[in-house]
């Protein structure tokens, strides 16, 4: 088998190297370490990782090398090391930096710790671009900066359906019924849902699509005892949907139809085992042997066999 080799300058190779060296690069780090976390840190408990961020097309012009260390308070942070000899400045080399801190985090939380850790991103450039020149942070990588700021600084919005009343959402829209979903086992008769439903359906942009997806729900947790009077009396009641309404109940109308053949066929059957192991007994065979040849249980043949 051929494997595949990326392109490795023998100048990112001897960096490399050179970084996966704890002495080396605790000096590098108590030099270019973010003031904020520098004083919070014990690089006398620096070690190196095994685990690499870059993806495997990224690394004809990447390599990192990965370290652990603990911090005062006792918890662990990481340092990700990025080398890159790119001729040319990477414009988004600041959002590749995340995504390799989001990697890194997510493999601390899969490794059983309860929150995140800080990870310091560090890239060393050993080719002639001026890498500085890229923007470092990585909100700035959007066409506007003080806006993405302003959205990803704050918690995202939340909405609560259990808190939500139905004045505050509406009635004649799709939403709706959404919150009619959430709130029905406030109220599961029949003639309630069919109310209520008869309000939310009215909103005309409702899709045929969203519509069956609705109905299917409800059917299927067992809020209307007969599915196809229940749709059909609301066919009625919304004309503007009705087409869609009925053939969601012609369906509903088919569904019973073919449960109704397969329960049949599923007596009779029965019905067959029965016979056969009346006759079983008859001729003095035993009940053991009769209930592995036919699946029936003791109590079927307690129940349903009489013998003179």
């Amino acid at each position: 088998m051929v494997m595949n080799m990326t392109c490795v300058t023998p100048r990112d190779a001897m960096y490399r190297h050179f970084m996966m060296q704890p002495e080396i690069a605790r000096e590098l780090f108590e030099c270019h370490f973010p003031e904020e976390v520098k004083d919070l840190c014990d690089f006398t408990t620096l070690q190196l990782e095994p685990q690499t961020f870059t993806e495997d097309k990224a690394r004809q012009h990447f390599r990192d090398v990965f370290y652990s260390l603990s911090m005062v308070s006792g918890d662990v942070c990481y340092v990700h090391v990025v080398i890159t000899h790119q001729p040319a400045p990477d414009k988004h080399i600041a959002f590749r930096m995340l995504k390799y801190a989001v990697a890194a985090m997510q493999q601390h939380l899969d490794a059983g710790y309860e929150h995140l850790p800080l990870v310091i991103p560090l890239l060393i450039t050993t080719g002639t671009c001026r890498s500085r020149l890229s923007p470092r942070r990585w909100l700035d990588d959007f066409s506007d900066p003080s806006l993405a700021e302003k959205l990803y600084s704050k918690p995202f919005p939340l909405i609560d359906l259990s808190m939500t009343k139905d004045d505050e959402i509406g009635v004649h829209n799709g939403l709706a019924a959404l919150n009619l979903l959430h709130h029905r086992s406030h109220r599961t008769d029949s003639m309630y849902l069919i109310e209520r439903l008869d309000t939310v359906l009215q909103e005309k942009r409702m899709s045929p699509s969203l519509i069956t997806v609705l109905m299917n729900y409800l059917i299927q947790t067992g809020e209307t005892p007969d599915a196809e009077a229940f749709v059909r009396e609301l066919a009625h009641r919304v004309p503007h949907h009705q087409e869609t309404l009925l053939n969601i109940a012609k369906q509903f109308e088919l569904s019973g139809y073919e449960k109704a053949v397969e329960k049949g066929i599923a007596e009779g059957e029965r019905l067959a085992m029965l016979k056969i192991a009346r006759r079983m007994l008859e001729n003095g065979l035993d009940r053991s042997s009769v209930k592995s040849m036919t699946g029936l249980s003791e109590e079927d043949l307690l129940q349903n066999l009489t013998w003179r």
